[in-house]
C-alpha cells in the first residue's frame, strides 16, 4: 500500500474545520448527558417497582414506562 501524503492546513482551515465539529461534538455531549440522567433515574426507580427484574429485562421495562 503506498503511503498518503501528509496535508498540512492553513490555520483559517483548520479553524473553520473545528467551527463546523464543536456545534456536533456539543450535541453530541449535550444528549450524553441527558442520556446518563435518564439512566440513573430509571435505575432509581426500577428496582422500587413491584417484580422489578434485572439486567437486560429491566430495560424492557424503561421502554414500557416511556422512560
Amino acid at each position: 500500500m503506498a503511503k498518503k501524503k501528509k496535508v498540512l492546513l492553513s490555520n483559517a482551515d483548520a479553524i473553520a474545520r473545528l467551527d463546523m465539529m464543536i456545534p456536533i461534538l456539543y450535541r453530541n455531549i449535550v444528549n450524553a448527558i441527558r442520556i446518563e440522567a435518564t439512566m440513573e433515574a430509571g435505575n432509581a426507580l426500577i428496582p422500587n417497582l413491584p417484580n422489578a427484574l434485572p439486567g437486560a429485562l429491566a430495560f424492557n421495562a424503561y421502554a414500557e414506562l416511556g422512560l
